[in-house]
């Protein structure tokens, strides 16, 4: 991470309305702690879900039969996306979770598209001053903490017969601030509904400086 994205920011607050946030000013220290004890010490998963109605979405057909894309938006480079795949089984739309198509799967996964996610996210979180702290939650309750009222948007980076790269972005559109995970996960956690998907996590970074994480971004994006 670069030194210039550890900027004094307005602190994320999840237990906190949005009025109360804005009266509260911490420095990213500060902010980044909140954060983490947040995240280690909420209670049960809420099982947090945007409402999709999967027969009135405009799903284009990719080249594999039987097989959508819901094509959505990008954020500040074209392949950080919040498009998420459907597959259409005896005339219904489904979610695309499948073991035959990686990168569609974890885009649906890490945007939170697969519902009874039973997985376990082990985390290092990156935060001001170099500090490195390590946790180990259920998937779920990351999106419970941050889904509600940040946007969302992600890019798979690497697949091979092993492992799976992706980045997740969580982006707070009214605070102007990200938090962003680097997934380096297992192929097989991935479609183990108690698998456990590792990440590198950042938090309170200034919307402006995510071009300087991704300089040169390739197109990620699916494609047959």
């Amino acid at each position: 991470m670069k030194k210039k994205t550890l900027f004094l920011m307005l602190a994320f607050c999840a237990s906190l309305s949005v009025g109360a946030q804005e009266k509260h000013a911490f420095d990213k220290g500060d902010a980044d702690t909140l954060v983490y004890e947040q995240l280690i010490t909420a209670n049960m998963p809420n099982n947090f879900h945007r409402s999709v109605d999967l027969e009135k979405v405009k799903a284009k057909p990719c080249s594999e039969q039987g097989i959508y894309v819901v094509e959505g938006e990008f954020y500040q480079v074209k392949s950080m996306r919040n498009d998420f795949y459907l597959q259409n089984r005896q005339g219904k739309n489904e979610i695309l979770f499948d073991v035959r198509y990686p990168l569609e799967s974890m885009t649906n996964l890490i945007l939170n598209y697969v519902e009874n996610n039973g997985r376990t996210l082990a985390f290092n979180h990156h935060q001001y001053g170099n500090v490195i702290k390590s946790g180990k939650i259920p998937m779920q309750v990351m999106y419970d903490l941050f889904a509600p009222h940040m946007e969302m948007y992600c890019m798979v980076t690497k697949i091979d017969k092993d492992t799976v790269n992706a980045t997740l972005v969580f982006r707070n559109v009214k605070l102007d601030f990200i938090h962003m995970l680097v997934f380096k996960t297992p192929m097989n956690d991935i479609f183990k509904k108690d698998g456990t998907l590792y990440a590198e996590l950042y938090t309170n970074i200034p919307q402006s400086d995510i071009r300087n994480l991704f300089p040169n971004p390739k197109n990620y994006r699916y494609k047959r």
